[in-house]
């Protein structure tokens, strides 16, 4: 008895066959950001198993989330901290250097899965010749392969290996549907400077900086 008032003791129930899905009883919480605002803590439904992850589900104002937690990140309370709605889970903002204009990628989680389970993610890759943001391509079409976590470097360069393909890279008629901005930009020179970074084998992702906006052309470290 003394050591069950010491310890939480929890007990694991699997909701299928498979052993894919579970909860721990007596349950768990996790505090949740929903488009960027911090509304408390809420119960988990169960969790479920994305290749070497495990997602949590949880429900807000009725509605049903799926998304993985932050990579090591906890509140005070030792909570994990998970991010639905309209909050970037990775966003990358290049600074203007050289040949370099400054562009944005942003990725969502939406939440949704297809039916082999894979997570799918919102995206949105937009640039800046001058001094307005313009949209080259957005789609909640990528599905990200179950063996890396959805806001992995991985899942970074799988979506900018299909947002960097050119003319010559695979069928003609993939750019038929292409406007004029986005066929200008499959040609340009900073399409293939970004394509180098798709490759599991490029440079390094850290080496994408984000726009300083209190410095022209200021420098800073990606987050």
């Amino acid at each position: 008895m003394a050591l069950r008032r010491r310890c939480k003791l929890t007990e694991t129930q699997y909701l299928n066959n498979e052993g894919s899905r579970w909860r721990n009883l007596p349950g768990d919480r996790v505090r949740v950001f929903l488009d960027g605002v911090d509304i408390g803590t809420r119960a988990v439904d169960f969790y479920s198993a994305f290749g070497n992850f495990a997602a949590y589900h949880v429900r807000v104002k009725g509605k049903r989330y799926s998304a993985l937690p932050r990579d090591f990140d906890r509140d005070a309370k030792g909570f994990a901290i998970v991010d639905l709605g309209s909050t970037p889970m990775r966003e990358l903002l290049i600074a203007p250097s050289g040949t370099w204009r400054a562009m944005r990628l942003r990725m969502w989680n939406t939440g949704r899965r297809d039916l082999m389970g894979k997570a799918i993610i919102r995206y949105r890759l937009e640039d800046r010749p001058a001094s307005t943001w313009y949209t080259l391509f957005e789609g909640d079409d990528l599905h990200c392969s179950p063996m890396h976590a959805p806001n992995s470097d991985e899942s970074v360069r799988a979506l900018l290996g299909f947002l960097t393909l050119k003319p010559g890279d695979t069928d003609a008629d993939y750019f038929d549907g292409y406007t004029d901005r986005q066929l200008a930009w499959a040609k340009s020179l900073e399409c293939e400077m970004l394509a180098t970074y798709a490759d599991e084998d490029g440079p390094p992702l850290s080496e994408l900086v984000k726009l300083n906006p209190s410095e022209s052309g200021g420098r800073a470290d990606i987050r």
